[in-house]
């Protein structure tokens, strides 16, 4: 229970963080496009009052305006390589808040089954729980990231994708690429349950806490990679996370079978299915 409040407060005080960091660069960039209203404004007047019908100063004029528009498009590029740092950062906090967040709410789901074992209210709670986690694990990344997005709406709308869509449909893939309709039938009628029932072998085993905190990581970069390919748009980025993603799924499966074997074979189903997704990932980065 120490662990629990421990784990707790501390994500509470990353989640103000990240509203507050959040809200100050929301800040900083309203800021920076006003003033850069103001400069364009400013220059744009300033041209106006210049005028001459030497052919010479035409050209240095035509020359400065297109130093100036390098100059502004290099400021541009150079906005968005923050904007985007910023938001792998972002995402990077927010998976590790979020896999402790969905640790602390399985080892207190844990710590009911040891404390009443044979309670029906006990029982609901712990199936409730441990459903949130496996069904909703995005929405706890949701609650992180301020704000409910098309990146976090598994549960609702496992095969919606965030971001622009054309661009996902306008990738090159492989001929084998599964038709639309297989994935939310993989997730919500194979994958997920199969974790649940999975999660629910282990719930009363008191030395689960690695395997737990393995798996909600597992969870947490799934979350992160939708965030990444389909939000951001970033196909190499993406390629990394899935890997990564497969390798703690795998692991988990290796540490749920240590502890109970029936819960490690059924990650099986998941870790197939994953392995089609991160194929797929590959091939779209290979291809484009």
């Amino acid at each position: 229970m120490k662990a629990f409040a421990f784990q707790s407060i501390f994500c509470c005080l990353i989640v103000l963080l990240l509203v507050v960091s959040d809200n100050h660069h929301t800040a900083h960039a309203k800021q920076h496009r006003t003033i850069s209203s103001r400069h364009s404004t400013s220059g744009l007047l300033v041209r106006t009052k210049l005028s001459s019908s030497s052919s010479d100063l035409s050209f240095a004029r035509f020359r400065g305006g297109a130093t100036t528009m390098s100059k502004k498009q290099a400021a541009a590029a150079a906005e968005a390589s923050r904007d985007l740092k910023l938001a792998f950062t972002k995402v990077g906090i927010g998976s590790i808040v979020e896999s402790m967040l969905m640790q602390a709410v399985l080892l207190f789901a844990s710590t009911l089954a040891n404390d009443a074992p044979d309670n029906t209210f006990v029982t609901v709670v712990q199936f409730l729980m441990i459903g949130s986690v496996v069904f909703g694990s995005s929405t706890y990344g949701a609650l992180i990231d301020n704000g409910i997005s098309a990146a976090t709406q598994q549960l609702l709308s496992p095969s919606q994708t965030p971001g622009d869509s054309d661009w996902y449909s306008n990738l090159k893939k492989p001929s084998w690429n599964p038709p639309g309709w297989v994935f939310p039938i993989m997730w919500l009628i194979i994958s997920k349950p199969t974790q649940f029932v999975a999660l629910w072998k282990i719930k009363e085993t008191e030395s689960n806490e690695l395997a737990l905190l393995v798996y909600c990581i597992h969870l947490s970069l799934g979350d992160a990679w939708n965030k990444i390919f389909f939000g951001l748009q970033q196909v190499k980025a993406g390629v990394v996370v899935i890997s990564a993603f497969w390798t703690l799924l795998v692991t988990s499966a290796f540490l749920f079978h240590s502890i109970n074997p029936s819960a490690g074979l059924f990650l099986v189903p998941t870790c197939l299915w994953v392995t089609v997704a991160a194929s797929l990932n590959w091939s779209i980065y290979l291809k484009n």
